[in-house]
């Protein structure tokens, strides 16, 4: 049986589309799943805590000015251990790259994620040398190149298993394809995107099969032509629909104003699949006489249109620095990020000073989470219960992302009428006491989960948090 059942994956996995190196979506179910859950306590949000090392990669090349940050992407090597890092420079001078614009875009590589080197390219010419790290600067307007999203799609030809797309100066999102990452080919037609606004982030759904795309707006909100998030979906890489609006300041985004010119935009939203459902980065942006700061703030939901925003108050995902640090003015987040060693990896770009200011440096930082992190279920001495609305198609072990280090963690199974089933009540469960991303949780007499029936699952928590859960075979 054993054998029959190995070959049958073996089978499935060889028939599977290939993957792409950024995808993040899978079969875990979060605590913040919009609909998942029946009425109980509330989730206890959680940020990303920065390394230690930060920042680690600084500008310190000519072409790079002193701003070199995140815009753009990171993935993995297609082979073996290490990173590539697809990032956006800023050079203060005027027409320093022979135009009115004075943005470059470079590229990077690391084998641990915190020391990185700038290999030649030999792709783009500067000053008479192509003894540099540039990967994009077209000679239609060199500099006006700005914010180059990345996305790996291995399932397509040879000399496009990568794609680009980032937005030129003033004439929308251009879109060019590549074999490896470095060397890169325009598309025949560009624009791909006409869009106005010079900020967006765009990542392969493969809940969905089609590219997404999150490119800024305007909106006339409450006295102020704002900054808002726009939203675009296409299966064909080479042609993108008109964005829609999707995310604009509410009142609450107000509260902090105290003068009459304050109020808030979004500068940008950073999307992406994320298990059975879509987490985003909102970049909230305060404008005023005295503050033009920006910071990511965590939104999710179901279909990646529709978004839930942090309970108020709201806080950051990723908080500025603290007064004085390199990145307390301004945080940017790349277009997604990775999952290595069991957690949540982000690489962002953080300035100095606000968006104001003439003298702001920037660098790239990075900061990590717990694997599905963003939200936990929490418990004290005093137990708590969650349970989900009904589930079909279980099957399989249950698995449990959860912090019972100093507590427990068990289940029970019910029925659609919320009646726990014999042999999988919580008298019965072997309770997970560990911390732990994926840790097994079974009953006395029963290891998997009940097949061909509609279930609820309910958890009771005593000290302990949960993250996220697998009731489901692993795709």
């Amino acid at each position: 049986m054993f054998v029959i059942a190995f070959l049958l994956a073996a089978a499935q996995a060889a028939s599977q589309q290939p993957r792409s190196l950024g995808g993040l979506d899978g079969p875990w179910r979060l605590a913040i799943e919009p609909g998942l859950w029946e009425p109980g306590p509330r989730v206890t949000f959680h940020s990303f805590e920065k390394h230690a090392a930060n920042p680690v990669l600084r500008p310190d090349r000519e072409w790079e000015g002193s701003s070199a940050y995140l815009y753009g992407t990171v993935l993995p090597a297609e082979s073996g251990p290490g990173l590539r890092m697809w990032y956006h420079a800023y050079v203060r001078a005027p027409e320093f790259f022979g135009s009115k614009h004075s943005y470059s875009n470079a590229y990077a590589e690391s084998r641990d994620g915190i020391h990185w080197t700038k290999p030649f390219l030999d792709a783009i010419p500067f000053r008479g040398s192509l003894a540099n790290n540039m990967f994009l600067m077209r000679e239609r307007g060199p500099g006006a190149d700005h914010a180059p999203n990345v996305i790996h799609t291995p399932w397509d030809a040879p000399d496009r298993r990568y794609k680009l797309i980032n937005y030129v100066y003033y004439d929308g999102y251009w879109g060019a394809v590549s074999a490896d990452g470095k060397q890169w080919k325009d598309l025949p037609r560009n624009p791909v995107l006409e869009d106005p606004g010079d900020v967006g982030n765009f990542v392969w759904d493969a809940n969905r099969g089609c590219y997404i795309g999150y490119p800024k707006t305007f909106s006339q909100e409450r006295g102020f032509r704002r900054r808002c998030v726009g939203f675009s979906e296409t299966r064909d890489f080479a042609q993108w629909p008109k964005s829609k609006p999707i995310l604009a300041p509410d009142i609450e985004d107000d509260r902090w104003v105290t003068s009459s010119d304050g109020h808030t935009d979004f500068y940008g939203l950073s999307a992406f699949p994320y298990q059975n459902m879509y987490v985003g980065f909102l970049w909230i942006y305060r404008i005023d006489r005295m503050e033009q700061r920006i910071w990511p703030e965590l939104v999710y939901g179901k279909d990646g249109v529709h978004w839930t925003r942090h309970p108020t108050p709201r806080a950051p995902v990723l908080p500025l620095g603290s007064p004085g640090t390199w990145d307390d003015g301004m945080i940017f987040t790349s277009n997604h990020p990775l999952i290595r060693d069991d957690k949540l990896v982000l690489y962002y770009g953080g300035f100095d000073g606000p968006h104001d200011s003439r003298t702001a440096n920037a660098a790239v930082g990075l900061a990590t989470m717990r694997r599905d992190g963003f939200a936990s279920f929490d418990a004290g001495r005093a137990p708590a219960v969650v349970t989900t609305k009904t589930l079909a198609n279980v099957s399989g072990p249950l698995a449990v992302n959860a912090n019972a280090s100093a507590g427990a963690i068990a289940a029970e199974v019910l029925d659609a009428n919320g009646a726990a089933l014999p042999g999988y009540t919580l008298a019965e469960c072997e309770p997970v006491r560990v911390n732990s991303v994926r840790a097994e949780i079974r009953w006395k007499t029963r290891r998997d989960l009940p097949t061909g029936r509609p279930v609820k699952l309910r958890f009771r928590l005593e000290s302990a948090e949960l993250y996220s859960f697998l009731a489901g075979p692993v795709r």
